[in-house]
């Protein structure tokens, strides 16, 4: 069983050091998600189709549910 399972503790620092990485792409990923949402908004500004607009807003529920249960931001 525990070679399935198995469990690391880490000091704060190993700790920072693992999730910095993981932390830098999660920031590059919400960052591509906002580019997206915004780059339809503005075609919903000029061509006032509103699929563009939903799709910005599916994207910017997507980032915020993302964030909410990925990123710790203490």
């Amino acid at each position: 069983m525990s070679d399935i399972f198995h469990q690391a503790m880490f000091t704060s620092e190993a700790f920072y050091e693992y999730e910095r990485p993981l932390l830098a792409s999660r920031m590059i990923y919400f960052g591509i998600l906002l580019a997206i949402s915004i780059y339809h908004i503005l075609i919903f500004i000029y061509q006032r189709k509103k699929v563009y607009l939903y799709f910005s807003l599916f994207l910017l529920t997507i980032a915020v549910m993302e964030g909410m249960f990925s990123v710790n931001f203490s």
